[in-house]
């Protein structure tokens, strides 16, 4: 009876540490070490103090409401004002907020965020764990992968993160070419992450954890949400930029239509056709599952083998390709590739498609998390 009790306190003691200790002590050193600087406020605000009962002076800028709503905006410890600004007003007026606070607050920061290291069983694609490490080189990813996968006979990748959902939410600073690409990226990715910190009040965010296709339709839900507020924010706020635009199932689907219409003959018939990447991922993930459902398991992994060199070979390098990159990157099914044959994408495209606002999409999503009932959500 002591040897159960001490497993039970072994195990309790790692989650603890793993789920409380480890998370809420990195978001807290990540979001203190570096206090931002604040500049002059902008045009139309004036500076304010506001001193607590307990003698703490909070400072921040003010500008009158024109219809009589307020909005409290709070920035992460390393952000700035006008950090969250833009895409905070674009949501409360989307129907986010209650008496015109945005809830849950957009709160993030720009930082360092760590690698993930995927583990998935070579026999099937699924995420069998997936923990946060501090960045490797990748000759250390490597290294590490190689080890993990003889040691356990798993599948195993170290991928990078753009993002965080801690709170403050941890935001990767975009390395994008470009004003426009750089903005659009961190309103997306910003978006994406405070469309989990919205989830996790809801049976989507509840049972994260629970199932793996719960995780792919909450993942892909947040993606989606995340691109349409950075479309809203760049149309909005900076006109002069171009909206970014996205990959699409329904327009995969309109091109695969037009390809079977009759064609005029090509100019060179023996030129090949262009390299479509996300039509060549798909068709290698359906191929890979099919594979494996086939229990081919080592016949999988040469194909996947042979198609990361044709990736490289057409301009997408891809530094390793097995069943641990489709379980992550599947995952994040925004648009046709790594989710092969999944309805997920498409049916959360389709649901955000015939949403009147964003608020009316994230509530029809927050209570679904099976891929029986999405597709049944997305047929009606």
């Amino acid at each position: 009876m002591r040897i159960v009790n001490v497993i039970i306190c072994g195990v309790l003691l790692v989650v603890c540490l793993l789920y409380l200790v480890l998370p809420v002590g990195f978001g807290g050193y990540a979001s203190l070490r570096f206090p931002s600087e604040v500049g002059e406020p902008p045009a139309g605000f004036q500076e304010i103090t506001l001193t607590t009962q307990d003698g703490v002076d909070l400072k921040g800028w003010y500008t009158p409401s024109q219809n009589g709503a307020a909005i409290l905006l709070l920035h992460g410890g390393t952000g700035s004002r006008e950090n969250i600004r833009p895409y905070a007003r674009m949501l409360a007026d989307e129907g986010f907020g209650l008496l015109g606070q945005v809830l849950p607050p957009v709160a993030m920061h720009f930082t360092e965020t760590p690698v993930a290291l995927i583990v998935s069983p070579r026999e099937r694609i699924t995420v069998a764990a997936n923990l946060d490490l501090d960045a490797l080189p990748v000759e250390e990813r490597e290294s590490l992968e190689a080890r993990i996968d003889a040691a356990l006979n798993v599948s195993s990748l170290i991928v990078p993160l753009g993002g965080l959902s801690l709170y403050p939410a941890m935001i990767v600073e975009p390395s994008s070419n470009g004003t426009a690409r750089r903005l659009a990226r961190a309103f997306e990715v910003t978006a994406h992450e405070w469309a989990h910190h919205y989830l996790v009040f809801y049976p989507l965010g509840w049972e994260y954890n629970a199932h793996a296709e719960t995780r792919i339709i909450n993942e892909t839900t947040a993606t989606f949400f995340g691109r349409a507020v950075a479309q809203r924010v760049i149309a909005r706020y900076y006109p002069e930029l171009p909206v970014p635009q996205y990959p699409s199932f329904v327009a995969a689907s309109a091109a695969t239509l037009q390809e079977t219409a009759p064609q005029a003959p090509p100019g060179d018939p023996d030129a090949p056709p262009p390299f479509d990447y996300a039509r060549e991922m798909g068709a290698t993930r359906a191929r890979v599952d099919f594979l494996l459902w086939q229990g081919m398991v080592e016949a999988a992994e040469t194909y996947m083998a042979a198609q990361q060199r044709k990736f490289a070979r057409n301009g997408y390098p891809i530094r390793k390709l097995n069943q641990a990159y489709f379980a992550f990157y599947g995952g994040y099914q925004g648009e046709p590739g790594a989710g092969g044959a999944d309805p997920t994408g498409p049916a959360i495209e389709g649901i955000l498609a015939r949403s009147a606002t964003l608020e009316d999409f994230l509530r029809t999503m927050r209570g679904i998390t099976g891929r029986e009932e999405l597709v049944g959500v997305a047929g009606r």
